[in-house]
């Protein structure tokens, strides 16, 4: 949520090709490189080296925000970075069908299972969590911009509403069986193509960044608590 908020210009196939070259091509190889490592340098199995590269291959668009653009409305927007933004948006969503190829390949419970994969996690599954992600983004800007002037939740200026999205897409796409993660960024773009340059986008953004920064110190501290238990129990 908070990188598609970030985002002030549309991300759109004829003005981006460098972000869909990261996630068409980077990425696949990526994945396929560090699979291949796996499976020769580790002596894994070939589903667990294809784990172990769809895992490791997409950034993180928490970790990565130092390299990504500014909030929105504030013009620090240069090709890098708005390649690397956009590109941290979308690419968890579309690792996720290589995480499900590996455990495919570890089940193998058919001769169909490549069939499978194709139609549902692939294809099914990428599909509909970009046509709800749409539809969610585009339903909530015009409730949030476009209501009657009483009814606007603009006017509440309040950034709690991005929770709501958050929550709302991610869930109806897990209900529907696709990926979450995309969804809610594609939610966000919607949000942002609904009144581009509204100044509550801004307090959006700083609502869902500070969460971030909350959920990432809560896991930071959970893992070094669970070491030092771990520590302790050796002794």
């Amino acid at each position: 949520m908070g990188a598609g908020l970030k985002l002030d210009r549309p991300l759109a196939f004829a003005t981006s090709g460098l972000t869909w070259r990261l996630l068409a091509l980077a990425m696949p190889l990526t994945i396929v490189a560090l699979a291949l490592l796996g499976y020769a340098l580790l002596g894994l199995s070939a589903a667990a080296a294809m784990l172990l590269g769809a895992s490791l291959a997409p950034t993180d668009p928490v970790l990565a925000s130092d390299v990504q653009v500014g909030p929105p409305g504030k013009g620090l927007e240069d090709e890098v970075r708005f390649t690397l933004t956009a590109e941290a948006g979308l690419n968890d969503g579309l690792a996720f069908p290589f995480i499900n190829l590996a455990l495919a390949m570890a089940l193998a419970a058919h001769d169909q299972w490549f069939r499978d994969w194709l139609l549902i996690d692939l294809g099914w599954k990428l599909t509909i969590e970009v046509a709800i992600g749409f539809f969610t983004g585009r339903l909530l800007g015009w409730l949030i911009f476009h209501l009657p002037n009483r009814a606007k939740l603009s006017r509440t200026r309040d950034g709690f509403v991005a929770l709501g999205v958050t929550c709302l897409s991610y869930g109806v796409t897990e209900m529907a069986h696709g990926y979450g993660f995309l969804a809610v960024f594609v939610a966000a773009l919607g949000i942002r193509a609904a009144e581009r340059n509204h100044s509550y986008h801004e307090k959006l953004h700083d609502f869902i960044e500070q969460l971030e920064r909350l959920f990432m110190m809560a896991l930071l501290v959970s893992s070094v608590g669970h070491w030092w238990r771990a520590a302790c129990s050796r002794r």
